[in-house]
């Protein structure tokens, strides 16, 4: 049996001998990182053991020292351009202490990499980007720009604009507008309306290419014996009608209007028919129609036998071989204005109408034998206005 106190004797001298080796080993063990470490670190390659390896990248970039992972996990020292160290864990903190003590070691190999890493970097960068880049852009940018704008615009925007536009803007316009409106007004009068010239030459089955002259009257039959008269001067190409007779009201045959009437048939024949001359009780008129004054012994023949069928004669001229006429004289109260319409005259057919005229309707008339009446002031602008070299016509439907 054991007494306490040699045992308790024993267990301090145990205390007493571990530590001690422990202390030696673990100082020893630093003694060799941070010899190690430093070897690496300056780039000697002192590893005795094979623990560290050195990873080295391109100028510029970091190296490092990886530990092996053991019982002794010291982590990573990393090292950089400017020689500081860096470590992961605590450990490397309590280890950068002992190394300033013996300075006897790392003396010797600075002086053996000095020469070596400072000719060899520095003089790399320097000769090689300060002469490669001034050289390269200033002489290259300045002498071909200069030269290149200067002569090409100048030259070539003056000459091309101001001949372009002027020759161009000018000449299109100009005729294209003048023309195309002037045709364009007057067109109302070729309307198709009831009292328009293309609507009377619709109802009467004619077309404008048909007409004939530049004076048109235009009787249009609204039940026998009523009418409306028109009036229409062609202007150029265009028909336009006539303010001063726009419709006015007229008078025709008793039975109205037919084509081809016959012979004292109370109709006013239908159709196209030439103006002209002009008679009346005037000894001069103011008209540009061939005009004669009536006078005792005018007379207009209307015996179908009569070589004078349907033409004027006179009783002076001594050669009388009709039985019956209309003696203008004697009506001349209706005949003062008198325009002869050319109905079956050229040639002349004795089963048709004779006498037809256009003249002053009477105060209470209800119809005429065949003519077409109107007032005085009709007849009288009919006077006036129609002219013989334009060669008018009157269209009745």
């Amino acid at each position: 049996m054991i007494s306490n106190h040699s045992k308790n004797s024993r267990q301090k001298k145990g205390k007493t001998g571990w530590p001690v080796l422990l202390y030696a080993g673990g100082g020893l063990l630093v003694l060799f990182l941070v010899l190690g470490i430093a070897s690496a670190a300056s780039g000697r390659g002192f590893d005795p053991f094979g623990l560290f390896q050195r990873e080295t990248r391109d100028q510029g970039e970091e190296a490092s020292l990886t530990l092996p992972a053991g019982p002794f996990e010291f982590g990573t020292v990393e090292t950089s351009e400017t020689g500081k160290e860096t470590t992961a864990e605590e450990t490397t903190e309590a280890l950068t202490e002992p190394p300033t003590e013996e300075p006897t070691e790392p003396t010797a190999e600075p002086t053996t990499e000095a020469p070596t890493e400072a000719p060899t970097e520095p003089p790399t960068e320097p000769p090689t980007q300060p002469p490669t880049e001034p050289p390269t852009e200033p002489p290259t940018e300045p002498p071909t720009e200069p030269p290149t704008e200067s002569p090409t615009e100048p030259p070539t925007e003056p000459p091309t604009e101001p001949p372009t536009q002027p020759p161009t803007e000018p000449p299109t316009q100009p005729p294209t507008e003048p023309p195309t409106e002037p045709p364009t007004e007057p067109a109302p009068a070729v309307k198709t309306v009831p009292d328009d010239l293309a609507a009377h030459l619709q109802a009467a089955g004619m077309t404008a290419d048909a007409l004939k002259g530049t004076q048109l009257v235009v009787v249009q039959s609204i039940g026998a014996p009523d009418c409306l008269i028109y009036a229409y001067e062609k202007q150029g190409d265009t028909w336009v009608a006539k303010e001063e007779v726009a419709g006015v009201r007229g008078k025709t045959g008793k039975k109205g209007v037919m084509p081809n009437s016959g012979w004292w048939s109370w109709y006013t024949p239908a159709g196209y028919f030439g103006l002209g001359p002009a008679m009346g009780a005037a000894e001069h008129e103011d008209t540009r129609l061939d005009y004669r004054q009536i006078k005792q012994g005018d007379h207009w023949v209307d015996d179908q036998n009569s070589k004078y069928y349907n033409k004027f004669y006179q009783e002076s001229w001594n050669d009388k071989d009709w039985y019956g006429s209309e003696d203008l004289y004697a009506l001349l109260f209706v005949y003062y204005y008198c325009i002869v319409i050319q109905y079956n005259m050229d040639p002349i057919d004795p089963a048709l109408d004779c006498a037809i005229f256009f003249h002053v309707k009477k105060p209470s008339e209800e119809g005429s034998g065949g003519c077409v009446t109107a007032e005085e002031w009709v007849l009288k602008f009919m006077f006036r206005w129609l002219d013989k070299a334009e060669d008018p016509h009157m269209l009745i439907y």
